[in-house]
């Protein structure tokens, strides 16, 4: 259906790192737009919902798979570009979607981003998630949700949902030439000014978007070991192509070890003894790492993860930088997610629409800054371990195309997760 006729949400997830929705229609009458006006706050979450319970007690798993077919589908567009995703974000943002559908729409966003998990489950489930970002101690980590509606009134049950699972803002006003720069505003302060411009103007039509819901997730943390000016030093980098650049690399000794018949890696953690980079380099000098991304499976990355042993390993690191936004329908499509941009059902969010409803753009944009220092945008943590025992090290050089992910240590889920195929 041509998204003209349609009222549409947009779904924005931002995050130095980020997604965002949109959704629209048009059979309502809708004033020519106002001059600029600032968006007045219904709800503000001053406080994100703390969980009595932990993530690790709660069935994780059927959402972590959905985060590595995400990552596959994802790499599967890349075009031999870098790429980076947060899975954690897009989650987030499908998750406020998930609790405004019903039918079909519903039903296709549980089962490809939530297998086999209730409503209820659902809403524990991003609860616990939200607290242990959000409670994570050693480093600037948080996420944030926003409800953009322009000048309709939501189901006050919906809402209710959303600001105590997930602290949502809510922002409610006519919708005119300047609100995509007042989304623009909150995802560049809830992401520490990683992410300034994610919406163009075009995105938002006054007469046809009827809501925006963005999510935001910002991380900076440093290494939990400190990275001398002398262990970092131009060398060679390969990319898919067989060209060769120059880059500032990092040269280090880290104590755990992966490895199985795919890739071989490492992870480097960081303060807090919560999160790690974790290093994923192909077996396979010959391929692409969004080649390599959009083959390696959920059973795949799990046998990676699961894989780790207290190891020397001889490492380097490029210190790199990189940013992209993603349009995300295609993606989501071949995951099972079709409804929504077909014909969506909002009614538990929108209300009752005479005109077709659906989700219009999924725009996704992401950064991330890896240093000697740290990491800015994803993040995690944890202390050195102790190698067990004497043995001969390994080295994994990250001097070619790799894959990478800021990963959770106690559950492994993948925060942010990415592929580099060229560096400059």
């Amino acid at each position: 259906m041509n998204n003209i006729l349609k009222k549409s949400t947009t779904l924005a997830l931002a995050a130095s790192i980020g997604m965002s929705i949109l959704m629209s229609g048009c059979d309502k009458d809708i004033p020519d737009p106002e001059p600029p006006t600032t968006m007045t706050t219904a709800t503000t979450a001053t406080t994100v919902p703390d969980s009595s319970v932990a993530l690790s007690e709660l069935s994780y798993a059927p959402n972590m798979e959905f985060a590595i077919n995400l990552f596959n589908a994802s790499a599967a567009y890349s075009q031999g570009d870098n790429i980076m995703i947060s899975p954690a974000s897009i989650t987030f943002a499908l998750a406020m979607l998930e609790m405004g559908a019903e039918g079909t729409s519903k039903e296709e966003i549980m089962n490809t981003v939530f297998p086999g998990m209730s409503e209820e489950e659902i809403e524990d489930y991003v609860q616990a998630f939200t607290a242990r970002i959000n409670n994570s101690a050693d480093v600037s980590f948080h996420t944030s949700n926003s409800l953009w509606f322009n000048d309709i009134s939501p189901a006050s049950d919906y809402l209710d949902r959303v600001y105590s699972s997930m602290g949502a803002e809510l922002f409610g006003d006519k919708f005119d030439s300047n609100t995509y720069q007042l989304i623009n505003d909150w995802v560049s302060e809830n992401t520490d000014g990683m992410i300034n411009n994610m919406l163009s103007p075009e995105i938002i039509d006054p007469d046809l978007t009827l809501s925006v819901l963005v999510n935001a997730i910002s991380f900076e943390g440093n290494w939990n070991s400190f990275i001398a000016d002398n262990n970092v030093r131009p060398s060679e980098f390969t990319d898919y192509q067989g060209n060769t650049s120059e880059v500032s690399t990092m040269f280090v000794f880290e104590d755990i070890y992966l490895e199985t018949s795919l890739a071989t890696g490492f992870l480097k953690p960081y303060v807090g003894e919560q999160y790690a980079f974790m290093a994923i380099l192909p077996t396979d000098t010959t391929i692409s790492a969004t080649d390599f991304a959009a083959g390696f499976t959920y059973e795949d990355y799990m046998e990676f993860f699961n894989s780790a042993e207290e190891f020397e390993v001889t490492a380097s690191l490029p210190e790199f930088t990189t940013q992209s936004e993603l349009e995300m329908e295609d993606t989501l499509r071949d995951l099972g997610i079709n409804q929504i941009f077909d014909d969506g059902e909002f009614a538990p969010m929108l209300g009752d629409t005479s005109s077709p409803v659906g989700v219009s753009h999924v725009i996704h944009s992401t950064f991330i800054d890896v240093n000697r220092e740290g990491t800015r945008a994803a993040a995690a943590t944890a202390t050195d371990v102790e190698t067990a025992m004497a043995m001969e090290p390994y080295f994994v050089y990250l001097n070619r195309p790799f894959c990478y992910a800021i990963v959770d240590m106690e559950t492994g889920m993948p925060i942010f997760i990415g592929a580099v195929n060229s560096l400059s």
